[in-house]
Parts: structure tokens; C-alpha cells; sequence
């Protein structure tokens, strides 16, 4: 699975599935979901209402698109409290990927929070995380069940620009270290 940089208008992205991930009690309070709700004419703000998703660890929403923009699907995974930000980016990478093999897509776009001030430290445990949330220990199921779909995670940076070479460096860092696990 190759992990690359996004940024850009979310609601363009060229991507299967969208994950945006909330912190507890903040779901639609971000400038991403705001952004995503608009061009989904209120479907995904009605749909944290009608399921009452509060961003709480391990809570997640999925909401088909129907072609209002290129993504199919939009998910948000709730991450828990703020405090904990880089145990949050390593699941939030795993999840993303999990959650893109469920639903059999090719392409994720995992978006982070942005209240990370040093991105290049994360970017390790997006590499990490997104790795290990591609591993499934299937060697004893006598049914294996659908082979893992996704083969690139998108991450989005938001404002913060382009990758530099000591974020690639880093994802590839986080990649070994899982390969290694």
C-alpha cells in the first residue's frame, strides 16, 4: 500500500472514501465537515443527528455521497479527546484503512485533525498505523473473506501545504518499523 500527501478542496478529492476525524463532542464544528456537509446538502450533519454521533473513540458514521461530489463515501471516525493526539493519528491511519477494505475501496483519504502543530513527527504513525490497520491475520479462518481493497492511503494536510522530504521519510520510517511488527 503506497501512503501519499493530499492537499486541497476535500470535496474534490479523487478518492473512494473520505475519513474525517472528529475529537468527542466536536463532530460538525470543523471547517472540513462544514465543507463536506455543504456539498452534501446537509446529509451528513442530518446523519450525526438521526445516529447521535458525538465523535466518541470508536465511534464511527458512514454516509453514501450519491454523486454530489467525486468521493462515494464519507466517514467520519470519532478519535476521543484532544489530549491524546498521537495515539489518535496512529488509529485514526489504521481505521481509515480498515474501514476503506470494508467497504472495498481502492483509495482513502484519511483527513487529521488540525490541531497538530509538527506534522513530520506524525507522519511516522501514519505510516505506522496505516500498515498495521492493512494487516489481517487470516491464516486460520476457514473462510478468508474479501482480500484487503485498499491500495493508497491519501492524508490530508490541510492548509499546511505539500509534503516535505522529512515527512516522506518519516511515513517510510513508520512503514518499516510496522513491517517489522
Amino acid at each position: 500500500m503506497q501512503i501519499a500527501v493530499h492537499s486541497g478542496d476535500l470535496t474534490k478529492a479523487k478518492v473512494d472514501l473520505i475519513v474525517l476525524g472528529v475529537f468527542s463532542g466536536k463532530a460538525t464544528r470543523g471547517a472540513e465537515f462544514k465543507a463536506l456537509d455543504k456539498a452534501l446538502k446537509g446529509a451528513l450533519s442530518a446523519a450525526v443527528k438521526d445516529e447521535d454521533f458525538k465523535g466518541g473513540k470508536g465511534q464511527k458514521l458512514t454516509v453514501t455521497t450519491l454523486g454530489a461530489i467525486p468521493a462515494k463515501r464519507v466517514s467520519l471516525a470519532g478519535i476521543g479527546s484532544e489530549s491524546e493526539i498521537s495515539r489518535t493519528v496512529f488509529e485514526l491511519a489504521g481505521r481509515a484503512v480498515r474501514m476503506g477494505n470494508a467497504v472495498a475501496a481502492k483509495q482513502v483519504l484519511a483527513v487529521l485533525p488540525k490541531t497538530i502543530a509538527e506534522l513530520t513527527s506524525v507522519m511516522e504513525l501514519v505510516g505506522r498505523g496505516g500498515s498495521l490497520g492493512q494487516y489481517r491475520f487470516d491464516q486460520f479462518l476457514s473462510e478468508k473473506g474479501r482480500k484487503p481493497s485498499v491500495n493508497k492511503l491519501h492524508v490530508d494536510l490541510g492548509e499546511n501545504g505539500n509534503a516535505s522530504a522529512a515527512m516522506k521519510n518519516a511515513v517510510k520510517k513508520g512503514e518499516t518499523v510496522a513491517a517489522g511488527v
